[in-house]
């Protein structure tokens, strides 16, 4: 494998990358700066954020790369080996996937998925209340995980 590549939206990818970097020895490049730096046709592990079902920057990273493995990050707390491949096949990836699970940062969202994400809040009654609530009874913070 030659880099690491990812895509990242409210920085628990970009984590996650560089965390394996340090681990691996592997270079690892944002999305943006891959073009310049990794030659089309190398063999990278593709890293991505999950949006509705669908993995973020995967197909333009399989259009210029060999993609050997794919690291999803979403908001679920877990899948395990048979969901992740099953995430593969629904994705139509023909390589071993990898869930990591990031997190929620609604003031690091821009434009369309922040209004997506205020339009969900009042949709499920504010159960994803940004800033996190206090709790009447606990007085703890009420926070997805990161």
């Amino acid at each position: 494998m030659d880099a690491i590549l990812y895509r990242s939206n409210c920085g628990h990818t970009q984590r996650y990358a560089h965390m394996l970097s340090d681990k691996t020895g592997l270079p690892v490049y944002e999305w943006k700066q891959a073009g310049a730096r990794v030659p089309a046709g190398a063999h990278v592990l593709y890293m991505g954020w999950m949006r509705a079902g669908s993995l973020v920057g995967y197909k333009k990273a399989a259009r210029r790369y060999a993609v050997d493995a794919v690291c999803a990050v979403g908001m679920a707390p877990s899948l395990n080996a048979e969901q992740a491949g099953q995430a593969g096949k629904s994705l139509s990836l023909s390589c071993p996937v990898f869930y990591l699970q990031g997190g929620f940062e609604a003031d690091k969202l821009t434009g369309i998925y922040r209004m997506a994400i205020k339009a969900m809040q009042k949709g499920i009654g504010g159960q994803l209340a940004w800033p996190p609530r206090r709790s009447a009874r606990r007085r703890k913070r009420i926070c997805l995980p990161c």
